[in-house]
């Protein structure tokens, strides 16, 4: 219900706009019958009570946005988008006969008002004729009231929502010629759904629009990582998949394809023709579909040959006669479209798959200093004593952490081993080829003893160290940290946020923190250069202003220095959840995202974005009163900010918030203090503080009850409508340019109190009532009348569009700032 009345108010709003002076008197005109009239006043009303009086007739007409009314003898009432060249006739002796004062008309002529609409009315229609993924083709008729000549159309695209998971841009504008009734839409993003409006424009300026929602068609799906093969027993393969984020267009349904090693040059592609196991057999194809899975059902491990059915495919036994790999296929149907992408083939059967590299890794073994590097142990397992002694000899002493093993597996029951080329001999062995393969296997086991020795009595050495680190992880156990491959529930302080949310795939390694470092770029050391500027102090250690150098590029950095070996149990537990938020939430134009982690002897540095000025302190520089008072005498403005830039910065936090609740993920600290302004690209906000990258600035602790909702502050639990809550404040400080919410109540436990009895931020005088709507939306102590950031997305999107309609930063008589009072927000 919010939504559809905030339309129809912004319907009426744009209406008044194009308003003049209703009821002034045109004139006397000469009056000969409708259809002989050469005038555009042909259209009666059927209504005899309109003749009464002008205001009736006006009305009316103005309904049906004509520009013109007129009255004949008082007993017709008609309405025109111009006069013509209608002759004027200097009498009409009818009174009206609701208002004796008025004249309307008389036998031959007619009394013309104008009904205060200037421009033109609507298109009569508005269509697709076509689409694709990045264009659409639109077609409308002309305006029924055009009231004036047409100069030219004005078409606008505005994003709705879209199946991509970053942001899906800026609205789009094109101008047509005035005889144009059919245009081509280009730069459209796939999967998206627009708000499309057409619009004529005549001397008067922009008229009434005629919008649709009109979407443009999906695109494929992004290309999955290739399948890894874990394990193979008797004629089936177990696979590990890894599903993906719909981008251009929903996913339907996942396909495992089973294709012959030799064919694996060719690959699957979008033209292949793929058929289930009989029909590919068939026709001698060298893949078929083993399974099709729907989103819901997808399997992070699956077994293809275990002879089931998924969706309509049967999943046969793997042959024994030729080795074989597999595709993981993704799907996306929509509107009876289909699109698909396609994975590389997996490993074969037997082989290790490759190393997978992070997604920032620049730093590479070969550039680690020699004492950084652990070299890596590669043993084959006896299936026959079920599993190598050397491995289970490591895992009993602990040494399995320090000693990284890469373990491949012989396949048995039927399935063919690692492809190797042996060269048999000719004839049986001499004695002493036995006695030297003897000799050189006695001295290998004796120095692979030596190996195991030598750690044995490294792992004695460091026997105390060990013992606090396996306290620790039992500890961890209990907390909900992973240690064995099983899902954890994480709690991020929230009481609602699921370790899946944070992590993103299920953890399978024993050291938890190696794992969450190796989804991270390893910063080398020699990139990072550190300033003296301390920015902060973190929850973990002091925060550095700091710059990384990547390739050419230098990035501005908030370095946080984490003297790791010093934490408590507790301490550490809490860094890693705090890491794991912000690997979850990777990268988002409107998110300030982790760039990296560089270990050090002594410490872990955390590089964040960082981008200098928060939203409050970009909000006051943009007083031009105080800071650009030249400007603001030129240009009669009270603010260096635009309009269409101020709801923009708005439309940009209700972007990165819809991404962290679509993860799942809490902030409970949004604040203008908590979000950055990027300045070289416009003016994009950053949102900041959640997980490890909150940290005080030097000497300041914000009082962050001002923007916390008031059922935050008495319970435990934190909604994600809370946050919906703290935007509606932020969006008013954005309005009055920085201003302190509640300035007059210092006391934060009076501010709680009066605000959960009803007190709200009072309208800025520079804003519509529309805008003030949605603040006031955002304040509804009932969680489920607030809105959500998607719906805030796709009302500031509109918003954005009419953003004179909405805001105003010129000059009035007796403007003043909203106060501002840094004393009450921050504790010095």
């Amino acid at each position: 219900m919010y939504l559809i009345g905030l339309v129809v108010f912004l319907h009426a709003a744009q209406i008044s706009q194009v308003r003049a002076i209703q009821g002034e008197y045109v004139g006397c005109y000469q009056y000969q019958g409708i259809h002989n009239s050469p005038s555009d006043l042909n259209f009666m009303i059927n209504n005899p009570s309109a003749a009464d009086s002008p205001t009736s007739c006006l009305t009316q007409c103005r309904q049906l946005q004509y520009k013109y009314s007129g009255i004949h003898d008082g007993k017709q009432c008609l309405c025109a988008s111009s006069l013509g060249t209608q002759s004027v006739n200097e009498t009409c002796p009818s009174t009206c006969t609701a208002d004796n004062s008025k004249s309307c008309g008389g036998p031959s002529s007619m009394s013309v008002y104008e009904t205060g609409f200037l421009v033109s009315g609507p298109p009569k229609s508005l269509s697709q004729l076509s689409k694709n993924e990045n264009t659409m083709t639109i077609v409308w008729e002309h305006p029924v009231t055009s009231n004036g000549v047409i100069l030219e159309y004005h078409v606008a695209a505005s994003p709705v929502s879209s199946y991509s998971v970053s942001t899906v841009g800026l609205p789009m504008e094109w101008v047509f010629p005035n005889t144009t009734t059919t245009a081509e839409l280009p730069g459209l993003q796939p999967g998206t759904k627009y708000n499309i409006t057409v619009r004529a424009k005549t001397m008067d300026g922009y008229g009434v629009p005629i919008s649709d929602i009109l979407n443009t068609e999906i695109g494929a799906p992004d290309k999955p990582e290739r399948p890894l093969v874990i394990k193979s027993v008797n004629n089936t393969a177990t696979i590990q998949l890894k599903p993906i984020l719909p981008s251009h267009g929903p996913i339907t349904a996942y396909r495992i394809i089973v294709l012959n090693e030799d064919a694996a040059s060719i690959g699957v592609h979008k033209d292949s023709p793929l058929k289930n196991w009989v029909e590919a057999k068939a026709e001698n194809l060298p893949f078929y579909i083993g399974a099709e899975l729907r989103p819901e059902l997808f399997k992070q491990e699956f077994v293809v040959g275990d002879g089931g059915t998924y969706g309509t495919f049967n999943n046969p036994p793997l042959p024994d006669d030729r080795e074989v790999l597999f595709v993981l296929g993704v799907v996306s149907t929509y509107e009876g479209v289909s699109k698909y992408s396609f994975s590389e083939p997996s490993n074969p059967i037997g082989v290790a798959a490759p190393e997978s590299e992070p997604k920032f890794v620049e730093a590479t073994a070969e550039t680690q200093p020699p004492s950084q590097q652990t070299p890596t142990v590669v043993v084959e397992e006896d299936p026959g004593t079920n599993g190598n002694s050397f491995t289970k000899l490591l895992e009993e002493t602990d040494l399995i952490d320090k000693i990284p093993i890469k373990k491949t597996k012989p396949i048995t029951s039927g399935r063919s081993t690692t492809r190797r080329q042996r060269l048999p001999y000719g004839r049986d062995p001499p004695a002493l080829v036995v006695g030297l393969s003897a000799a050189i296997g006695v001295l290998g086991f004796l120095l692979l003893v030596s190996i195991v020795v030598y750690f044995y009595l490294r792992h004695k050495v460091h026997r105390n160290d060990l013992n606090r680190r396996n306290r620790s992880r039992k500890q961890s156990d209990r907390q909900g940290l992973t240690h064995g491959g099983s899902t954890s529930t994480i709690e991020l302080d929230s009481g609602y946020v699921h370790s899946s949310f944070v992590m993103g795939i299920e953890e399978t390694a024993v050291d938890h923190y190696e794992s969450l470092i190796q989804r991270l770029w390893t910063i080398p050391s020699v990139s990072i250069m550190k300033t003296s500027d301390s920015i902060g102090s973190g929850n973990f250690g002091k925060v550095l202003k700091g710059y990384i150098q990547r390739g050419e590029s230098k990035i501005e950095a908030a370095l946080h220095i984490i003297e790791d070996k010093s934490l408590a149990k507790g301490e550490r537990n809490s860094m890693l959840k705090d890491l794991g938020v912000l690997i979850k939430v990777g990268q988002h134009a409107n998110i300030a995202g982790i760039i990296g982690v560089c270990e050090e002897p002594e410490t872990m540095l955390v590089a964040i974005e960082y981008y200098g000025m928060n939203l409050k302190e970009f909000l006051l520089n943009s007083r031009a009163l105080n800071n650009y008072p030249s400007y603001a005498t030129k240009e009669q403005r009270f603010s260096t900010l635009h309009e269409a830039q101020a709801i923009d910065v708005g439309l940009g936090i209700t972007k990165g918030m819809a991404y962290l609740q679509s993860l799942s993920v809490p902030h409970k600290r949004l604040s203008s203090r908590t979000i950055f302004i990027c300045s070289t690209d416009g003016t994009v906000p950053k949102i900041s503080g959640f997980g490890m990258d909150y940290y005080q600035p030097n000497g300041q602790s914000t009082d962050f009850k001002r923007w916390i909702a008031p059922e935050a502050l008495t319970s435990l639990q934190h909604a994600p409508k809370c946050e919906v809550w703290s935007f509606g404040v932020i969006l008013w400080e954005i309005v009055t340019l920085g201003a302190t919410p509640y300035v007059d109540i210092r006391v934060s436990k009076e501010l709680v109190q009066r605000v959960q009895r009803g007190l709200r931020l009072k309208q800025p005088g520079n804003i519509g009532l529309q805008l003030y709507q949605i603040m006031v939306s955002c304040w509804q102590i009932d969680l489920d009348e607030r809105p959500a950031f998607q719906e805030l997305v796709e009302v500031l999107q509109q918003a954005f569009n009419q953003s004179l309609d909405f805001l105003s930063f010129n000059l009035y008589p007796e403007f003043t700032y909203e106060r501002y009072d840094p004393t009450v927000e921050v504790n010095r």
